[in-house]
């Protein structure tokens, strides 16, 4: 852009220096003593306004003059000529000064831009360094402080979400929502974008954390009321299970009693042959039980004793 500035402002000089020698060599035109063309016919070769008509108007005077026959007219076509080139080379500096202009445009700088480069082009190449260094000073300065606002808003922004207490993800996930993020630039949209998404995905991990909790104390306590509901159950069983034997023991006593004419083992005697485990009755205070191998090994002395009990009931 500096060096099409600079190439426009010398074409503005030179557009400036032309349009001088336009109307100077008008005046010349016209004062001449020898003039051979008429006051309109100068006038009318001032007005061409394009390129392409004063290279048309040349083309045609180069023509008439190979075909021209009488000096005068051959005088008359080289000053016409000697004018359309001038006009010729006037109007081809203000078409590259339009494209120039255009092509600026075209780039969309701020109009102060285009005239500091201007200025700039106007001075020597002494004033043109001073101008560089002080317009890099200056350019140094105002980026360092739009990188320091730029860090400061952004640590603004690291804190906020740093202190924030958030509810859930939800509420994380409505702060970075478009409507919240238009009144930031997209600098720091993309910032609070990255920031909410890993704070999102923290409070998810929490939430679901929480949630795994729950789910593990709630089947505990189904385990637990599932455990108790077991043992209620299985000490039923067992209780039925005890009032079975006990009826079974009572059957089996009651049975006892009507094979010994109901008399039982209370006054003593033999309690029947079969295994050593099977039940035959039960026992009282203040008697005494022989197990099975004493009672084989002295048979003598018990059957002693059993004549001395049996005596004993006859009589008593």
């Amino acid at each position: 852009m500096r060096s099409q500035v600079e190439k426009a402002k010398d074409l503005e000089e030179k557009l400036s220096k032309g349009k001088s020698a336009l109307i100077d060599l008008k005046k010349e035109t016209q004062n001449k003593k020898d003039q051979k063309l008429s006051y309109s016919e100068i006038e009318e070769l001032f007005k061409t306004a394009d390129i392409s008509t004063a290279q048309n108007e040349l083309k045609k005077i180069q023509q008439e003059l190979e075909t021209a026959t009488s000096e005068y007219d051959r005088e008359r076509l080289k000053e016409k000529q000697a004018i359309l080139e001038v006009l010729k080379e006037q109007l081809t500096v203000e078409q590259s000064l339009k494209a120039i202009n255009g092509s600026v445009d075209k780039l969309g700088l701020d109009q102060s831009v285009i005239d500091k480069e201007k200025k700039r082009a106007e001075l020597n190449p002494e004033e043109k360094a001073i101008y560089d260094f002080e317009q890099q000073q200056k350019k140094k300065q105002e980026e360092f402080e739009k990188e320091k606002k730029r860090m400061e808003r952004e640590m603004e922004i690291y804190k906020f979400f740093q202190d924030q207490k958030f509810a859930s993800s939800a509420e994380v996930q409505k702060l970075i929502s478009d409507e919240n993020l238009k009144n930031y630039s997209l600098e720091e949209q993309e910032l609070i974008l990255k920031l909410g998404r890993e704070r999102i995905q923290l409070e998810q991990q929490k939430e679901e954390k929480i949630r795994l909790e729950e789910d593990v104390h709630k089947k505990f306590n189904q385990l637990s009321n599932d455990t108790t509901n077991l043992q209620i159950k299985n000490l039923g069983k067992l209780k039925n299970e005890y009032r079975n034997l006990i009826a079974q023991i009572e059957t089996a006593l009651a049975k006892q009693a009507q094979l010994r004419g109901g008399r039982g083992f209370a006054i003593g005697g033999f309690t029947g042959s079969g295994y050593n485990s099977e039940i035959a009755g039960v026992v009282h205070k203040n008697e005494r039980v022989a197990p099975a191998w004493m009672t084989s090994k002295f048979a003598d002395t018990f059957n002693q004793l059993e004549k001395i009990r049996t005596r004993g009931f006859a009589q008593g």
